[in-house]
C-alpha cells in the first residue's frame, strides 16, 4: 500500500500505474507527498479532476470559440472612391457610427470576444477602439499585425477609381481589382505611400514590404496568422474578433471554407457588419442555422442584413441637417448601464433600418461581389434575390526642502510634438499616468487588491519591457496607474522605498526617461511657466529630478573618437 497526499488530501493507492501517474505529476505546482490512507476510488476521482478528465476518465475537450470577422468602418478615401491599400486615411463620422452599431449587435447577440486581432492601419485600429468602448471591454488584448493590412494596390494607391478607369480603361482597372492573380503596377520606393518609409513597419524585412500585390498575394499573407495564431486561440475556446479589411478578411474566409479560386470572387465583406463563424471539435466550420443570413460559398452568418444601416445613416444625416442633434435623442435616458444604452441605441438603429428593409445599397467601391443566402431546412445556402457589387505620510518635518533643478526639453519648432533628446534614435521610456477619472476628481481611493507594486511592476519592466524593447533601442510609452509607475521609477531613479508614498504623479503629464543619460526630463509646453509651480510632485520630487549623469556632448565626443581610429587602432586625422 502506497500512501501519499494530493493537494493536502490524504490518499492511498495499490494500483502501480495510478501511483506512478500521481507521483510523477506536479499538480498546481506541488509534487506528491506521502500521507495517510484513502480508497482507490477516491484517488481515481481526485486524479480525474486534477487531470481535467470527465466521468469516464477521458480528458475533457474544450468547445471551440467563435470567430467574428468585421470590416473596419468607412474611411475618408472609401467615401471618395480611392484605391487605399496600405495608405492610412482616418475614419469618417459615418464609419465610427457603423462600428458603434456593430458593437451593439455583438452585445445584443451575446457575443463576448476574448481576443482581438487587427491590422496596423489607423482605420482598423480606431474601429477596434470603438468596438471595445461599445462592449465596455477596454481590457481585451489587441494584437496588431501587418498580415491583416489591406491589399497593396501599388502605383494605384491614392488614385480615384473612376479616374483610373477613364485613363487606363475600365476593363484593365476591373481586372486589377477583381482578378485573383493580376498585380497593379508596383509603386516606387520614393512614393509617398511606400510602407518602407513608415516606422510602424521597421520590424519587417525588405521582402515582407510589398510594392504591389494581387488578391492572392494578400490572401496568402493572412494565412499564417490564421494557422499559427487565430485558429489556435479559437481551438482553446476563445472567441476571437478580427477587425480588418475586405481582402484580408476574404483571405481568411477562403482558408476557412476552402473556397475555390473562382468562387472567392463571389465573396465580399460589407463594412461594419459582424460575420460569425462557429466550429465543431475538429475546427470545421458549422453550416449556418436555419433562417440566418449568410453569403454564397461560406459557412458564416451576418448578424444583420448588409446595406440597411448605411441607408438609415444616410437618411438620418439628412434629417439631422434639418433639425440638428435630432438623431440619437429619442432613447436617451438617465441612470442606465452601458449595456442598456447600447441596446436602446441598437433598437433605435433597427427602427430606422426597418424603413429600408427591402432595399439593398450597392457600393461600387467594394471588391468582390456579395451574394446573400438564407439558410433553410434542406439547403443551408439558398441564394437570395439581392446581389451587391463589390485602451499621507510626510517626511520628517526637520528635513529641509531640496532645491530641485528640472530637466526641460524644448519641442522642435519645425516638427511640433517631437522632442529633441540628443540623437533622435536615443532610446527613451515615456511614462504617463492615465487621465483623471471621477474618482480622482472626488479624491476617492481606487485600485484593486494585489501584491505590493514592487512585486509586479518592476519585474514586468526588467523582464519584459527592457529585453523586448529598451535593449533593442525602441522608444517605449507606458501609460498606467500611479502606483505601477511609481514602482518602475523607484527602480530607475533609486528612490528610497520609504519615500515612495511622497511621490505624486500628475495625471496626463509625460515623464521622459532617457536611458543613456539616466534621468527624467519634462517636455516644454511653451507656456514659460515653472512646472514645479504648475504641478505637485510631492516631497519626493528631489529623487525624481536628479541631474543627468552624462550629457549629449560626452556621447558625441566618444563617437567621434571611435570614428577617428582606423581598424588597426591608429588615429586618423580629419580632413
Amino acid at each position: 500500500m502506497h500512501i501519499f497526499s494530493f493537494n493536502k488530501i490524504p490518499c492511498c493507492c495499490e494500483n502501480p500505474f495510478l501511483l506512478y501517474l500521481l507521483q510523477n505529476q506536479h499538480f498546481s505546482g506541488r509534487p506528491i507527498k506521502l500521507a495517510s490512507k484513502l480508497s482507490d476510488a477516491t484517488v481515481g476521482k481526485v486524479a480525474n479532476v486534477a487531470l481535467g478528465n470527465g466521468k469516464n476518465g477521458r480528458r475533457r475537450k474544450v468547445k471551440p470559440g467563435s470567430l467574428i470577422l468585421l470590416r473596419c468602418g468607412e474611411s475618408e478615401w472609401t467615401k471618395t472612391g480611392r484605391f487605399t491599400g496600405w495608405a492610412d486615411p482616418d475614419l469618417i463620422r459615418e464609419g465610427v457610427l457603423e462600428v458603434e452599431h456593430a458593437g451593439r449587435l455583438l452585445l445584443s447577440e451575446g457575443y463576448e470576444p476574448d481576443i482581438i486581432y487587427t491590422s496596423r492601419l489607423k482605420r482598423a485600429v480606431k474601429s477596434t477602439w470603438t468596438i471595445v468602448n461599445a462592449l465596455n471591454a477596454p481590457f481585451l488584448p489587441v494584437y496588431k499585425s501587418w498580415r491583416l493590412n489591406e491589399r497593396n494596390y501599388g502605383a494605384l494607391t491614392g488614385l480615384k477609381k473612376m479616374d483610373a478607369a477613364k485613363s487606363l480603361g475600365m476593363e484593365v482597372v476591373q481586372a486589377w481589382r477583381n482578378s485573383l492573380k493580376a498585380r497593379p503596377p508596383p509603386m516606387k520606393k520614393d512614393d509617398p505611400y511606400f510602407p518602407g518609409n513608415d516606422r510602424r513597419y521597421d520590424d519587417l524585412t525588405e521582402d515582407q514590404i510589398p510594392l504591389t500585390e494581387s488578391l492572392m498575394d494578400c490572401m496568402e499573407r493572412a494565412r499564417p496568422l490564421w494557422e499559427y495564431g487565430i485558429s489556435r486561440e479559437i481551438k482553446k475556446g476563445n472567441n476571437v474578433l478580427v477587425v480588418a479589411h475586405t481582402n484580408t478578411l476574404r483571405g481568411l474566409m477562403k482558408v476557412i471554407d476552402n473556397i475555390s479560386e473562382e468562387d472567392i470572387q463571389e465573396v465580399s465583406m460589407p463594412s461594419a457588419i459582424p460575420f460569425v463563424y462557429k466550429f465543431d471539435s475538429n475546427m470545421k466550420p458549422l453550416p449556418p442555422e436555419k433562417g440566418k443570413i449568410s453569403q454564397a460559398h461560406t459557412s458564416g452568418v451576418f448578424l444583420e442584413k448588409p446595406g440597411l444601416l448605411k441607408e438609415a445613416l444616410r437618411r438620418s444625416e439628412e434629417w439631422n441637417q434639418v433639425i440638428p442633434g435630432s438623431y440619437g435623442q429619442k432613447f436617451e435616458t438617465s441612470r442606465v448601464t452601458t449595456l442598456e444604452k447600447s441596446l436602446l441605441k441598437l433598437k433605435e438603429d433597427q427602427e430606422a433600418e426597418a424603413r429600408y428593409r427591402d432595399r439593398m445599397i450597392v457600393d461600387p467601391n467594394d471588391d468582390g461581389r456579395l451574394t446573400l443566402t438564407s439558410a433553410s431546412n434542406g439547403d443551408p445556402a439558398a441564394p437570395m434575390e439581392e446581389e451587391i457589387d463589390s485602451e499621507f505620510e510626510d517626511f520628517d518635518n526637520k528635513t529641509p526642502e531640496a532645491e530641485i533643478t528640472l530637466n526641460i526639453q524644448k519641442l522642435d519648432e519645425e516638427s511640433p510634438g517631437i522632442v529633441k533628446q540628443g540623437d533622435s534614435k536615443d532610446p527613451v521610456v515615456v511614462f504617463i499616468r492615465h487621465g483623471r477619472t471621477p474618482h480622482n476628481q472626488l479624491g476617492l481611493f481606487t485600485g484593486w487588491e494585489d501584491p505590493p507594486l514592487m512585486q509586479r511592476s518592476i519585474p514586468f519592466y526588467t523582464q519584459r519591457i527592457v529585453p523586448e524593447a529598451v535593449n533593442k533601442g525602441k522608444r517605449v510609452l507606458i501609460t498606467s496607474h500611479e502606483n505601477a509607475i511609481r514602482g518602475i521609477l523607484m527602480h530607475l531613479c533609486d528612490i528610497p522605498e520609504e519615500a515612495m508614498n511622497q511621490l505624486h504623479l500628475p495625471n496626463g503629464l509625460p515623464l521622459v526617461y532617457n536611458v543613456k543619460r539616466k534621468c527624467i526630463t519634462l517636455l516644454d509646453d511653451g507656456s514659460g511657466q515653472d512646472p514645479m509651480e504648475v504641478h505637485d510632485f510631492g516631497p519626493a520630487a528631489q529623487y525624481l529630478f536628479r541631474p543627468c549623469e552624462l550629457d549629449d556632448d560626452f556621447f558625441r565626443q566618444m563617437e567621434e573618437q571611435v570614428t577617428n581610429f582606423d581598424t588597426g587602432g591608429k588615429p586618423v586625422l580629419a580632413a
